[in-house]
């Protein structure tokens, strides 16, 4: 009991007291996403494989999600999804702050890739280099949230950011 109190009070002291972390779960839902966009139909399932949060200097934000898409016809995708979570969002509007594929128009870069099967882990691979995918900070970007699917992570299909490099926002909102 007394135990509980300084924890409650104090937070979880340095003395090996505290808990065990809790298992990351997916910041944002897979299915909210998909619906945002509204491309998809006939989807029989659809799973987060990870999520970057990342802010600039000027201060921009940008969510990056990476989706897997299996339809009820047997055939699958792949979806780089990007919002700002800042801008905002009107129900008539298909701006920055809402979820859209990540397509560039003076790139070769990819928003999604369908696929007859499910993506082999080389397919998963290439299309994160297709889409540039964020793999951390870099000299414009800063991670500020992270997930990775578990899943995903043990399959080798994409590796989480460093928990290292996530920097607490100092703009953004908690």
């Amino acid at each position: 009991m007394l135990a509980a109190v300084v924890v409650a009070v104090f937070g979880p002291l340095k003395w090996g007291f505290a808990a065990p972390p809790a298992p990351a779960s997916p910041p944002v839902s897979a299915q909210a996403i998909l619906k945002q966009i509204g491309r998809y139909t006939k989807v029989q399932s659809v799973r987060l494989l990870a999520f970057i949060s990342r802010e600039d200097d000027r201060p921009w934000y940008v969510d990056d999600a990476l989706l897997l898409v299996e339809f009820k016809s047997g055939k699958w995708a792949i979806a780089h999804a990007v919002r700002n979570p800042r801008f905002p969002k009107t129900s008539k509007q298909r701006g920055p702050g809402r979820w859209r594929f990540h397509d560039v128009c003076d790139a070769p870069w990819a928003g999604d890739q369908m696929y007859d099967h499910r993506p082999t882990r080389a397919e998963v691979q290439r299309f994160l280099k297709v889409t540039d995918w964020p793999a951390g900070d870099d000299k414009f970007w800063r991670v500020t949230k992270a997930y990775v699917d578990e899943d995903a992570r043990k399959a080798g299909w994409i590796e989480p950011v460093s928990p290292l490099s996530v920097a607490p926002s100092s703009q953004r909102p908690k």
